[in-house]
């Protein structure tokens, strides 16, 4: 895996897999200290990835890079 330092940031690409659909996230926050995983929702529905609303709930989350 290579770490990219971006403004103080590690970030990684990430190549995330789903029911024989595969793509490639790029510029992804690597936090090994964080208990979660978040991905943009309208990229992993690219490969059928979608929210179970029975199960789990959607919050918007913001952020940049400043």
């Amino acid at each position: 895996m290579n770490i990219l330092i971006k403004d103080g940031l590690p970030i990684v690409s990430v190549s995330l897999a789903y029911k024989r659909a595969m793509i490639q996230l790029d510029d992804v926050l690597l936090d090994t200290g964080c208990s979660n995983t978040i991905f943009d929702t309208d990229e992993v529905e690219k490969v059928g990835l979608i929210i179970d609303s029975k199960n789990g709930r959607p919050k918007r989350m913001y952020g940049g890079w400043w």
